[in-house]
């Protein structure tokens, strides 16, 4: 008897390493990673162009910048929303992506111009929204009529437990308002977040905003960065999945004042560590390049994180462009499906 399941024993093991489960759960992982892209009304819509050459590659799209909600509750569309959201379905009418809407709420009432102030200003008008009554069927009416895949809410500035309560019961709210036709996302900062366990189980996707953050040496959105947001989000209980790992597709000054460039238009600046020194400024700012989107990506698929999240599209070059970091993320994500395809793993893995 003892042989017997000795021989069953090896025989099990056998199977396992022939069929490779690490290699699988990776490939599966790669395959189901989300490739997420914040787009711009405004950009969209610019007389310049847009180019669309990116969204063959994209699995998720979040529509920025044209819709609100007020205190009363009420779902406000700029007044070009619909010939916006057609060209944008016309653009993305090759692509498999989904498309959400991100709704931005009131801003403060407040003469301070301490910022501290006009957060605590901006939540308190929120938390009349949230308080309504009716935001959650109006979001889904607008959902509804225009064919979106759900809704996301810009969240990075609420301070204090109390404002994410009350953020979080809303959310609570709203997804048994919207069931499970529709996502819910939000874009957190993870040094303000303050999520309670409402919250995290009802959102489905979190966009980790790492960046606007900087190394002691300046570097702007470093890769320990990064690897550090997702660590502290995982304290309030987010689990690998729900989060995207953000990406700056834009640099900020080492010294951190108020400047956003965008990659696209210095690419071929930025020396080998992605820094560009400005002398019209005098300021050197710091960029994530090709390798460090590469390579974020690469590490979020092997953290088993559910994606990326680009902030924003229009920042990058054309497809057709070596250069291009949408073009990283993608080759990241192809190549660890590519590696990961084979049925036995490679010894010393």
């Amino acid at each position: 008897m003892g042989i017997i399941k000795m021989f069953f024993s090896l025989l099990l093991s056998a199977i396992f390493l022939l069929t490779g489960t690490p290699n699988r759960t990776l490939r599966k992982k790669a395959e189901n990673f989300r490739l997420t892209s914040y787009v711009i009304a405004r950009n969209f819509s610019s007389e310049s162009g847009f180019d669309s050459s990116h969204f063959d590659k994209l699995t998720d799209v979040i529509l920025i910048d044209i819709s609100d909600f007020n205190e009363a509750g009420e779902v406000i569309l700029s007044d070009n929303f619909d010939d916006v959201v057609e060209s944008l379905k016309e653009a993305m009418s090759e692509s498999q992506a989904n498309l959400y809407l991100n709704l931005i709420g009131p801003g403060p009432l407040t003469d301070s111009d301490v910022w501290e102030d006009q957060m605590n200003s901006m939540a308190e008008r929120h938390n009349i929204a949230f308080a309504s009554g009716v935001l959650e069927e109006n979001i889904k009416v607008v959902l509804e009529q225009y064919e979106f895949d759900g809704v996301f809410f810009d969240y990075e500035y609420p301070l204090g437990e109390d404002n994410w309560k009350k953020f979080d019961d809303f959310l609570y709210s709203l997804d048994k308002t919207l069931g499970d036709e529709y996502k819910i996302g939000a874009a957190i900062s993870p040094w303000i977040c303050a999520s309670t366990r409402k919250g995290v189980k009802a959102l489905d996707m979190v966009e980790v905003m790492a960046y606007d953050m900087w190394d002691e040496d300046g570097t702007h959105a470093s890769f320990e960065g990064a690897k550090s947001a997702i660590k502290q989000m995982f304290k309030y209980g987010f689990s690998p999945e729900q989060l995207d790992l953000g990406l700056p597709f834009y640099a900020r000054p080492t010294t951190q004042e108020a400047y956003w460039y965008d990659y696209a238009s210095y690419y071929d600046k930025i020396d080998e560590d992605g820094f560009y020194l400005d002398e019209a400024t005098g300021l050197t700012f710091s960029f994530n390049d090709y390798e460090t989107i590469y390579n974020k990506t690469e590490w979020a698929i092997k953290a088993g994180l559910g994606g990326v999240m680009v902030w924003h599209y229009s920042c990058d070059l054309p497809a057709t462009n070596g250069y291009s970091l949408f073009n990283a993320m993608y080759a990241a994500k192809t190549d660890m499906i590519t590696k990961y395809s084979s049925r036995v793993m490679p010894i010393g893995r």
